[in-house]
């Protein structure tokens, strides 16, 4: 009973906090301009006579319910400042700076989580589908002819092996076969759509796998809480600099570190949910696609070192004309003593 109850007061937990804060604060900003009680006149002589006729009881209960909406508007304000703020560290001109975001840290660890499990997929399929491994050979095979013919340098991963014996170490070695798929397929493309699958599977969770589903909304849950502190609390500072002291600023430490704390709560629930994804606790689109469909590879200009030469561009059928390679910089395959990811 306990259990079924936790889910319904964590939902109640973040709104009622946060209402609060914003009725204190509001309380405190407001006070000075109130007339005394005994001047009291229009509607709030109206509102202390309601008072006083409900009791202490009935004023906290209409205190709670206020503080309720409050909180569920301050948390709905809060979320549609998320969609505005974090797309504009996205951008050329912010990524300098996007590590100030509260969400930076755990959204790269969300996609390291998901694209190790695009890997696995890949990796499996590699050893099981002999028409995609087919594929993926003759793609590397293309890249080590071109680059000769072009004079260009391919990340190490691929042309540090004969053409003949990327076989027999990708079959044979699992660490190859994940740093050469981990190369030469566009894995950007799953692990986003991967990323969207997270939003359904908590809910797919429940009476499967009740444990990990609890972690879940734990999590989230104590993400929602921190989060939606952030604006109150940013209040009620800004009112006690302004009516006790200015010393009262370097309180906003406060919420911005639980901002970042929520933050954090909310990448750990994801992240969770892409090892289940991972592990295949759950099942997931995208993930269950790529058994069977068709992958896309990144093209020659997108891996070379250095400056391509362009009159080789129509003799490779993958390759793009491009716009600028100058000082394109390839994404090399990650370093040969990484372990195994454990799942």
């Amino acid at each position: 009973m306990l259990s079924s109850l936790l889910p319904g007061l964590r939902e109640l937990r973040a709104p009622l906090a946060a209402g609060y804060v914003w009725l204190l604060g509001l309380w405190l900003a407001l006070r000075p301009g109130l007339p005394p009680d005994v001047h009291a006149t229009g509607v709030y002589k109206d509102l202390l006579d309601l008072g006083t006729w409900a009791g202490k009881a009935a004023i906290f209960a209409a205190a709670t319910f206020a503080a309720y909406l409050l909180g569920t508007m301050s948390l709905a304000v809060t979320h549609w400042l998320d969609t505005i703020v974090t797309p504009l560290f996205r951008r050329s001109k912010l990524r300098r700076i996007a590590w100030i975001e509260p969400k930076y840290r755990g959204r790269r660890r969300i996609l390291r989580a998901l694209r190790d499990a695009v890997l696995n997929k890949l990796s499996d399929r590699f050893l099981t589908d002999e028409t995609f491994r087919d594929q993926v050979l003759s793609h590397v095979a293309g890249l080590q002819d071109f680059a000769r013919r072009a004079g260009q340098e391919l990340p190490e991963i691929v042309a540090g092996v004969r053409s003949g014996d990327h076989r027999r170490r990708a079959m044979d070695d699992y660490l190859h076969r994940w740093h050469l798929l981990g190369t030469v397929v566009r894995l950007d493309v799953y692990v986003e759509s991967a990323k969207e699958d997270l939003d359904y599977v908590g809910p797919r969770l429940l009476g499967k796998e009740d444990q990990l589903y609890g972690e879940y909304d734990r999590q989230n849950a104590e993400g929602s809480l921190r989060i939606g502190l952030f604006l109150p609390l940013t209040f009620l500072v800004a009112v006690l600099a302004w009516r006790v002291s200015p010393w009262c600023l370097p309180a906003l430490i406060v919420p911005v570190k639980l901002l970042y704390l929520g933050s954090s709560s909310w990448a750990a629930a994801e992240q969770n949910l892409a090892v289940a994804l991972a592990a295949e606790r759950v099942e997931s689109p995208t993930l269950e696609r790529l058994k069977s469909a068709d992958v896309e590879f990144v093209p020659f200009e997108e891996l070379v070192v250095g400056r391509v030469v362009p009159g080789y561009y129509a003799g490779y059928p993958n390759a793009r004309a491009p716009i600028e390679t100058q000082g394109r910089i390839a994404t090399v395959a990650p370093s040969r003593s990484m372990p195994k990811p454990k799942f």
